[in-house]
């Protein structure tokens, strides 16, 4: 169990209520009748649903710095609601560009570089 409790995320689950829109330049909700899902498994696995596909990545923290690799996706398409394909694109970079996380209560946010807030989750249930 070395590093277990170095690692606060090992083994939580995040439903994402927000996510950055770089070329609106806002946060905005995710869109309704979708879930996206942030998934930290114990040995670095990092997996969840993007609203059409599922996805699965890898994971490393330092501290507050966590680098996550680019995800891997299933290749799906869907039609419902409009907008949940170009949402699961900007999800998915914002997974990608994940470079530090903090936590607030019940809420995680994860960062890019520039410390722009990439993505809010709040904690559920498995």
């Amino acid at each position: 169990t070395e590093g277990v409790g170095e690692n606060p995320l090992a083994g939580t689950s995040w439903l994402v209520t927000g996510l950055y829109d770089g070329d609106a330049g806002e946060v905005a909700s995710a869109l309704e009748g979708t879930t996206l899902t942030v998934d930290f498994g114990a040995t670095g696995g990092l997996n969840g649903t993007s609203g059409c596909n599922t996805y699965s990545a890898r994971y490393v923290l330092d501290g507050s710095a966590l680098s996550i690799t680019p995800p891997r996706s299933t290749s799906m398409t869907c039609a419902e609601p409009a907008g949940i394909m170009e949402q699961e694109i900007v999800f998915l970079t914002a997974v990608k560009a994940t470079a530090s996380f903090s936590t607030e209560a019940e809420q995680l946010y994860l960062s890019d570089a520039s410390d722009q807030v990439v993505l809010e989750l709040v904690q559920r249930d498995r």
